[in-house]
């Protein structure tokens, strides 16, 4: 059985020398085409790889920023609420002294309206 390998048969057997030189180059040919294409791609490749590392290294540094704003924000926060909790202990103790003023003003004033009331007593005897 023999095989149709698609060259042309010699007079004496064998093929057609031109047509395999032919069949020779043009495989070359498509070999190099390959190749050229393989080193484009991967050069393509390589490329896009150092842009993923240079924006991973972007991406990390901006990540250690920001966790570093949010620690910031953290300790911020917690200052607030120290202070805010220091604000209203000072204002319970000022609102107690102005309930205990209020207080003792409402005694004088109950005073010298007893008071009056015993001059006006002693002015009309």
């Amino acid at each position: 059985m023999a095989q149709n390998s698609g060259f042309r048969v010699s007079l004496f057997g064998g093929h057609k020398k031109a047509d395999v030189e032919e069949y020779v180059k043009n495989l070359e040919h498509e070999m190099e085409m390959l190749k050229m294409l393989n080193r484009k791609d991967r050069e393509d490749l390589v490329r896009r790889l150092d842009e993923s590392e240079g924006t991973t290294l972007r991406l990390k540094e901006d990540n250690g920023q920001w966790e570093q704003e949010r620690e910031d924000l953290r300790e911020a926060a917690a200052r607030g609420e120290q202070e805010l909790s220091m604000s209203r202990k000072e204002l319970e103790l000022k609102a107690q002294e102005l309930t205990e003023s209020k207080e003792e003003l409402e005694q004088k004033a109950q005073e010298l309206t007893e008071s009056k009331e015993e001059l006006e007593q002693k002015a009309q005897e």
